[in-house]
């Protein structure tokens, strides 16, 4: 029964060591992707898809537009990379550890966070190619009527409709490991902390060493409730990161979805205009989309998640909190 009861609340029997704090398993899954990130990182940068997104960009006059886009993307980047890095100083020093420590912590979660930052990059990279090719194609559809009519508009849209395609499948696998991380940490956040028996600190509310295990319980935890507070922020980050990649997604398939009926207010001189019919006919039979799977991300499907996803954060923030105040 003593050993039952132990296992229960989290305190480790007979003298042992201290089950892992929730920051301490973030930042091991964090280092883990971290490794996946950067191999995913370089092999699309190496490969042959970039050199045609950018030729394609480059002959639709949107390549400048798409390299600000890009580097305002970075700058916000770079801006929560240092934020987030820096936050992982609170634990450790809630901790009370030595400084060599605290610096240890600090360089795991750089670089834990860096490859990370990097493929979302990629990620938004990708898709904003995407969004602002669609965009292009549009203004040729609105300047057709007045210059070349119907002739070349298939062309352009099966190369770009092929570029969107070969895109989405490059990405496919860098965004599948972001969401499974940020799925299996969000998982993790909300076993620990709202299941009230795994969380000694969470029950005692306490940073001094009252738990079951001792003074030590607290450090080996990575700071206590501190640690597990800058852990689910470093879960929300993800989360937001994740949801503001799949809208973007939605936006595309969108623009895409729009296409047809974009093509179809437009005046050729014609009545009853068959040619453009066909044009319309053919954009809307051609699958074009961002598939991640085989599935197109919807707006719809996209507030739902966040819906779910911003009620989970919630749920955290008010368990913390009243651990805090307890």
């Amino acid at each position: 029964m003593a050993l039952c009861s132990s296992a229960l609340s989290g305190a480790p029997s007979g003298g042992g060591p201290a089950p892992p704090s929730l920051l301490r398993a973030v930042q091991g899954l964090l280092l883990m992707a971290a490794v996946a990130a950067q191999l995913l990182c370089l092999r699309f940068f190496e490969g042959r898809t970039l050199p045609v997104l950018v030729d394609i960009a480059a002959r639709w006059s949107f390549v400048r537009l798409w390299e600000r886009s890009l580097l305002t993307s970075a700058g916000l980047l770079l801006a929560a990379g240092a934020a987030l890095s820096g936050a992982a100083l609170l634990a450790p020093c809630a901790g009370g550890l030595s400084a060599t420590e605290i610096a240890a912590a600090c360089l795991a979660a750089a670089l834990g966070w860096a490859p990370l930052l990097n493929l979302y990059l990629m990620l938004a990279m990708t898709i904003q190619f995407c969004s602002l090719g669609l965009d292009a194609f549009a203004v040729e559809l609105l300047n057709a009527p007045h210059l070349s009519g119907l002739v070349g508009l298939v062309g352009q849209f099966n190369v770009l409709n092929a570029a969107i395609h070969r895109a989405a499948y490059t990405v496919q696998p860098a965004l599948t490991l972001l969401i499974a991380l940020t799925l299996a940490l969000a998982i993790a956040a909300l076993v620990r902390i709202t299941l009230p028996a795994l969380n000694p600190a969470l029950n005692s509310g306490s940073f001094d060493g009252d738990t079951a295990g001792g003074g030590d319980a607290v450090l080996e935890g990575g700071g206590g409730l501190t640690g597990d507070a800058v852990a689910v922020a470093w879960v929300a980050v993800l989360l937001l990161l994740g949801l503001r990649l799949l809208e973007r997604i939605a936006v595309v398939n969108l623009k895409c979805k729009r296409l047809p009926a974009l093509v179809h207010c437009l005046d050729f001189g014609h009545e009853i205009d068959h040619d453009r019919w066909c044009v319309a006919a053919h954009i809307a039979g051609s699958g074009a989309g961002f598939h991640v799977h085989s599935v197109l991300v919807s707006r719809g499907a996209v507030l739902k998640l966040g819906y779910v996803s911003v009620a989970g954060v919630f749920l955290l923030a008010t368990r913390l909190l009243a651990s805090f105040r307890a």
